[in-house]
């Protein structure tokens, strides 16, 4: 764990790390054995926004032991009223990084990708997840993921109307038992009724700007710090666990409501046990990969499939021009030869699973996974066979 820089370099980490925090070990939250559980804590935070970019100086300020920032969006200028950045330009993550090492040096990781284009094998090393995107499309993927990891998750989301100062603060945590995300949903609630207009300037899929004020923010972030801190620090499961806490400041109310497990619930609660091979993405070739399972495993696969990163097999540029070409949606897209401007995967056109055939006629066998737009690092497979049960695999 990083330890904060003594100040002006007069008083030993140590010493600094115990008069800085000695308050706060006070608290109701924090106190006894719990902020030394906080401390050693590691968080991921999706989304550095008008909700992120509040939290995540307050977890270091408050003495989290780490904390990993995914956004892949710059700051505009547009951001400087409702966000909580001073100079536009630079990613978000690492704008955030750097105002965080004036706190407290060393703690802020910075990941400038969507969260889904993390590896798996990243995500398991951390204790929370935190989503600040309020992005419908994540709610399945995050889900899943912090039940298959058995990692707790918190939902953080405001009204982005304008209209209203509503907020809300979700905990699950389906892969301990608990209710997770979706099980007061179905299949389709998941599905958005409405495309959504992006910011001008952005890349295709993204969301709408959120037009928010700072009061809603605040008090849905220091509600969500509170809950993290109880959640990392072990205290007050009944506080935590099963809750969904609404903040309505258009009347002054603060409304805690108790969410329920779902036997039915369309996730399952799945929790994965997978498999840990000791080579990365960029070490290893798609044709490659059914061998390295066969070993792993024991028994040849009929079918692999990259975690949440299905293969686009053609792109399209503005000009009108289509192409075939392979690659997941994070990996870089060819140029168009007729306007040599970089061009846009057709979405439309992904395949998620791949036997090794159709990999052979894709001509892809020799390409690495790395190469292809997978994680470098901590990539899951799947692997699949007939009258088996399905296996998942997670790279260095």
């Amino acid at each position: 764990m990083s330890c904060c820089k003594s100040r002006n370099n007069e008083l030993p980490a140590a010493e600094y790390d115990s008069r800085r925090f000695d308050r706060l070990r006070q608290t109701a939250a924090l106190r006894e054995n719990a902020f030394m559980q906080w401390r050693a804590g590691r968080v991921g935070v999706a989304g550095c926004g008008v909700l992120g970019s509040r939290l995540v100086p307050e977890l270091v300020r408050s003495g989290i032991g780490h904390c990993t920032t995914f956004d892949y969006d710059l700051v505009s200028e547009e951001n400087l009223g409702t966000q909580c950045f001073t100079l536009s330009g630079l990613y978000k993550t690492d704008a955030l990084r750097e105002q965080c090492n004036l706190i407290c040096d060393g703690i802020v990781e910075s990941r400038p990708i969507d969260i889904r284009h993390a590896g798996i094998g990243e995500l398991a090393g951390l204790d929370a997840i935190v989503d600040c995107t309020d992005d419908p499309n994540l709610q399945w993927t995050l889900t899943e993921i912090s039940n298959g990891l058995g990692i707790p998750m918190l939902r953080i989301a405001v009204d982005g109307s304008g209209e209203r100062e509503l907020g809300r603060v979700q905990v699950s945590h389906g892969g301990k038992g608990y209710a997770c995300r979706l099980c007061s949903k179905s299949l389709e609630q998941l599905i958005p009724a409405l495309p959504r207009t992006p910011c001008p300037r952005a890349r295709p899929g993204s969301l709408p700007p959120s037009i928010v004020g700072s009061g809603i923010a605040m008090n849905v972030v220091g509600i969500a710090l509170v809950q993290l801190q109880r959640l990392l620090g072990r205290k007050s499961d009944n506080q935590v666990f099963n809750s969904q806490i609404y903040v309505d400041l258009d009347n002054f109310q603060i409304i805690a409501l108790t969410e329920h497990c779902s036997e039915k619930c369309i996730s399952g609660h799945v929790t994965w046990d997978p498999i840990t091979a000791e080579t990365d993405s960029s070490g290893i070739t798609f044709g490659e990969l059914f061998d390295l399972a066969a070993r792993l495993i024991g028994w040849a696969v009929d079918v692999i499939e990259p975690y949440n990163h299905a293969l686009c097999l053609a792109a399209r540029c503005e000009c009108g021009e289509t192409i075939e070409a392979i690659g997941t949606r994070w990996a870089m897209p060819p140029y168009c030869e007729k306007c040599h401007r970089l061009m846009f995967w057709e979405l439309h056109t992904q395949k998620p699973s791949w036997t090794y055939r159709e990999a052979k006629n894709a001509d892809i066998l020799l390409r690495t996974l790395a190469e292809l737009g997978l994680p470098p690092a901590g990539a899951m497979i799947l692997a699949r066979k007939q009258d088996k049960s399905l296996k998942r695999i997670v790279l260095k």
